[in-house]
């Protein structure tokens, strides 16, 4: 039977940020991503079509400058909230605002491309594509990192 494809396009919090703090709210939606793409290939796994998840990590597009560019010297807060909350925002923010930079980022139709390519045609596609780089890292190895590490060992490492 030919490969019927459907994907679903979305950055696993364990691979883009493994829960860091101050990223309850994006994570959760990441985790609803992949548990529907994994309830949608279960089920139309019997009709021949194949379901993948694309996780594609820091890739080059104006998302983080919409998301930093305007948020001012307190990120969009007052300043007690900054100082009350400093530690996430001199932190996961920072970190986050500079992978989301164009020049640190992955360009799109490079690192996205083949796997969505290879999701299409394969007659047996991968059910996770991880793509892209986050902190110098290749996805593929944080998200193996990630699966063989204790979580307390995450938890230290992500800070």
């Amino acid at each position: 039977m030919p490969n019927r494809g459907l994907w679903s396009l979305g950055t696993p919090p364990d691979f883009h940020a493994p829960t860091s703090p101050g990223s309850a709210t994006y994570c959760a939606s990441k985790f609803a991503v992949e548990g529907i793409t994994d309830a949608l290939r279960r089920e139309l796994s019997p009709f021949g079509i194949s379901v993948s998840l694309l996780e594609p990590g820091y890739v080059r597009s104006e998302m983080g400058v919409k998301q930093y560019g305007d948020a001012g010297p307190f990120h969009g807060v007052t300043e007690a909230e900054y100082e009350l909350y400093r530690p996430v925002f001199d932190g996961f923010f920072e970190e986050d605002r500079w992978n989301s930079l164009p020049e640190n980022a992955s360009p799109a139709a490079t690192t996205t491309s083949a796997a969505i390519l290879d999701a299409i045609v394969s007659p047996t596609p991968r059910t996770r594509y991880a793509v892209a780089s986050a902190a110098g890292m290749p996805a593929a190895l944080i998200v193996w990192l990630v699966w063989l590490l204790p979580d307390r060992m995450v938890d230290l490492i992500a800070g």
